[in-house]
């Protein structure tokens, strides 16, 4: 008697459509990837600062490139999502763009242009994304957050305050769209790196050893609950952050 076939276990995320809007190039590849092993489609977006550094060997579905600065600019691309794929689940928000600089050194247009690319960048993406997403009955955004938003560090008060808008806004926007089927969450994020060093050399590192799991993150550590809160495994969840950074906060 022969084997009969093995029947294969739907992916969490079959069928469904992402744009994933990444500042860093070393996180644009293993969030791209997580997304389409879990079986969706991935639009990866950039703004005019990152554009020439994004898009080749990420290997996404389809690459969005800017300026994509402006309302107007993003509503188009998200139009050009809807019609490539003809549908759009996940909205997935990483700028960090960074500046750690004392804070007499910091210029009005040193501030505004942060804000800008972290925290005003990610609101219009959702502004962009919000209307598209409430037609399917399961929407999902998921904002990455630094865990700065909820701890002090010297020479951070600009880039912590970008952070700290993106969780307000996470929690805000999760009481505004309740009602319409999309779920907002975030993802915090303690120190990390994109390459993957050894842990006999991480150790070498000071601020390695203040890590209660002694060893910085990685975009892969953060693959996993990003592929969760965009499934409908999540969908009793909404406005929430959740840290995966080696126990960093619990160690503050």
């Amino acid at each position: 008697m022969s084997d009969s076939p093995v029947t294969q276990r739907a992916k969490p995320l079959d069928g469904k459509v992402a744009i994933l809007h990444v500042g860093a190039p070393g996180w644009a590849a293993p969030l791209t990837r997580a997304l389409q092993c879990a079986g969706a489609k991935v639009a990866l977006a950039a703004g005019s600062h990152e554009v020439a550094t994004l898009g080749a060997d990420t290997g996404a579905d389809l690459f969005l490139g800017g300026p994509l600065n402006d309302k107007h600019a993003i509503s188009s691309a998200v139009s050009r999502v809807e019609e490539r794929f003809g549908r759009l689940d996940i909205l997935v928000n990483a700028p960090q763009a960074e500046l750690f600089r004392p804070i007499s050194e910091l210029s009005d247009s040193d501030l505004l242009n942060l804000f800008d690319r972290n925290a005003a960048s990610a609101f219009r993406w959702c502004q962009g994304a919000g209307a598209h997403l409430s037609r399917q009955p399961s929407g999902r955004i998921i904002n990455f957050i630094s865990g700065l938003a909820r701890r002090g560090l010297s020479n951070a008060s600009a880039y912590s305050m970008t952070q700290a808008a993106l969780d307000a806004m996470t929690q805000s926007l999760a009481l505004e769209w309740a009602g319409t089927g999309i779920r907002v969450n975030g993802i915090g994020y303690g120190w990390t790196e994109a390459t993957h060093r050894p842990l006999e050399a991480q150790q070498k590192d000071r601020l390695v050893r203040y890590l209660p799991l002694r060893r910085k993150g990685h975009p892969d550590d953060l693959s996993g609950l990003l592929v969760y809160l965009a499934s409908d495994a999540s969908s009793f969840i909404t406005g929430q952050t959740v840290f995966v950074d080696g126990g960093a906060l619990a160690h503050a």
